[in-house]
């Protein structure tokens, strides 16, 4: 008997770690949320490129900007367009990375000089974390 509650008890040990150790994490297809985070991050510096060339900013630019971009980071579009259906579909991943990427472009801005005031003042569409006009056009 007491063998027997003995190896229970190692069986519900083994368990409850494998539980424990077992966190849910982004599936091997699709990018992963470090990697997704530096693409966005790259591809919102090329829109803003764009933005601030008004006479470069044509559907066929964003898309070579766009595909700069993927290529960069060695991942095609199809990989990026179901990666980023997936982050859509798991919103706590896609606010964390956007909440990271916040941080990023606030310390890059820090660097090229911009102050607290002018983050304040330019900065609040990041620092509402609306996210829904993240693709324009």
């Amino acid at each position: 008997m007491k063998r027997i509650s003995f190896i229970f008890g190692q069986l519900c040990l083994s368990v409850i770690a494998l539980l424990v150790s077992c966190k849910p994490g982004i599936p091997s297809e699709y990018i992963q949320r470090g990697d997704m985070e530096d693409i966005l991050y790259d591809y919102h510096v090329a829109q803003a490129m764009l933005i601030n060339n008004s006479s470069e900013n044509t559907p066929e630019n964003q898309r070579l900007y766009k595909l700069a971009v993927l290529k960069k980071h060695g991942v095609t579009e199809a990989q990026f367009e179901r990666s980023l259906e997936y982050y859509m579909c798991h919103a706590d991943n896609l606010h964390e990375i956007y909440e990271h990427l916040s941080t990023r472009f606030e310390h890059s801005a820090v660097e090229y000089g911009l102050t607290v005031s002018d983050l304040d003042k330019y900065g609040s569409a990041v620092a509402k974390g609306d996210t829904a006009d993240i693709w324009a056009g």
